[in-house]
């Protein structure tokens, strides 16, 4: 059975299903007798003779006018492979003769890599898939609005398969003209070390390679560092004075990145008249273990006190206020790696950790609010103005708790007061944080814009 149809590019489309074991062949002819001949390497033609007992291509001469490149496809149906399909076509020319030899499975099956559906497969016309991206390319509509726009009033075989099939399209189109990674560590380990030694870089600063932990890269410009020097830094003033804030973000394809934000408050957004969010030093990381953490700290100190010619006096870029969640880890190489510096805790992390715990353990829901609202709330020990106001909050925490017979009085203590007393006084001896609970969340904005580009 044949079929002479009008080509649509390289792509070949019917309603058979998956084709496999995909092949082919190019041969070249000379038009006039359809003789064959052979593409040599210099770009001229010739044909196949036998020179003492062995065939070898020998130029011809004169070469021919005009030569047409045949172009022969062969693939197997999926399901069956005695189905078999060859798509002849000719370079120029606008149709193509499709041949099917053997005999058509009467059985439907899915697609091969389908994992839910059961339906027949059939694959997709190329037209409507180059219709599709081009929507994609003009349009902001997300992909379910433009699956169902392309729904109405469509023909089943000039319509997208499904929603699937256009965020698929989208998600390629999104990604035309992108550097893709080339997935091999290896390869990209050895661009960064390149990068080290180029005269230019001024960005990537540090590829550390150790035997046994998964490698990581310290980057920041000189501009960043010397904005963290000016606004974060001990001998700043109190009106441009900002918390160098750290967080880890989660998921960032296969590394995590750890970034450091603060506020520019020489600088003002018009829209709302609030000092705009910068990003410091960054890290990109495989662990989280502290001796990681700790390279990157003492990384970026020793780059903030290059200048510092006495090193046994306290170096005020030392003195910061730095600020972070609970991770045991980071806490640690934030200390040592700014041993003059005050640690500020984020407060929506810590009643997240509490309300979990309590949740943990069984507590009820209105007596584990009630705990929340005695530590957290307005009135709570969170917002305590006073070391006699913060103690007398923190005992009728304890009281109510204990009247309720609720096992978290140690935890309470141990884990959570410290934290919070810490932030109250650090509060109180720097008037320029706030009155507000701190919180963490300049770096959790920092994190979103970070996974929306890389994602993107």
């Amino acid at each position: 059975m044949w079929f002479l149809l009008k080509k649509e590019g390289n792509k070949f489309w019917d309603d058979c299903g998956a084709w496999t074991k995909h092949h082919g062949t190019k041969t070249y002819h000379v038009r006039s007798t359809l003789t064959e001949c052979r593409l040599m390497e210099d770009g001229s033609y010739g044909s196949r003779k036998r020179i003492e007992g062995k065939l070898a291509t020998v130029r011809m001469d004169p070469q021919p006018g005009e030569v047409i490149c045949v172009h022969r496809e062969y693939t197997k149906l999926a399901r069956q492979l005695s189905y078999e399909r060859r798509v002849t076509y000719v370079d120029g020319m606008p149709c193509c003769l499709v041949e099917y030899l053997g005999i058509f499975p009467e059985h439907i099956v899915p697609h091969g890599n389908a994992t839910k559906s059961t339906a027949e497969y059939v694959r997709t016309k190329p037209r409507v898939m180059e219709e599709l991206a081009q929507t994609c390319r003009t349009s902001k509509d997300k992909p379910r609005s433009i699956y169902q726009s392309e729904q109405l009033g469509a023909d089943e075989q000039q319509c997208p398969r499904n929603r699937k099939q256009v965020e698929n399209v989208a998600a390629a189109v999104s990604s035309e003209g992108k550097v893709k990674s080339s997935a091999n560590l290896a390869d990209e380990l050895q661009t960064l070390l390149s990068r080290l030694s180029s005269p230019d870089e001024n960005f990537v600063q540090q590829v550390q390679c150790l035997l046994g932990r998964s490698p990581s890269v310290v980057l920041f410009t000189q501009q960043q560092i010397d904005d963290v020097k000016q606004l974060c830094c001990d001998d700043a003033p109190p009106h441009l004075k900002s918390v160098f804030a750290v967080d880890r973000t989660f998921n960032l394809s296969s590394l995590y990145v750890t970034v450091t934000v603060f506020k520019h408050k020489k600088l003002q957004r018009i829209s709302s008249q609030e000092p705009p969010v910068f990003i410091g030093p960054m890290m990109l990381h495989g662990d989280g273990k502290f001796q990681t953490y700790l390279n990157f700290f003492s990384t970026v100190s020793g780059a903030m006190n290059e200048d510092d010619m006495d090193t046994t006096e306290v170096r005020l870029t030392d003195s910061v206020i730095t600020g972070s969640d609970e991770e045991t880890a980071l806490v640690r190489a934030l200390r040592r790696g700014f041993p003059n510096s005050k640690q500020l805790f984020c407060m929506l992390h810590c009643k997240d950790n509490v309300r979990h715990h309590l949740t943990a353990i069984g507590t009820a829901v209105n007596v584990r609010e009630h705990i929340l609202a005695l530590v957290f709330g307005s009135s709570g020990v969170a917002e305590a103005s006073s070391d006699d106001e913060m103690d007398d909050r923190t005992a009728q925490v304890m009281q109510y708790v204990r009247q309720q017979n609720v096992n978290v009085v140690d935890y309470l203590q141990n884990r959570i007061m410290p934290k919070i007393h810490n932030n109250c006084r650090l509060r109180w001896d720097e008037p320029w944080i706030g009155q507000q609970q701190w919180s963490n969340n300049n770096c959790e904005s920092a994190n979103h814009m970070l996974k929306m580009q890389v994602l993107a």
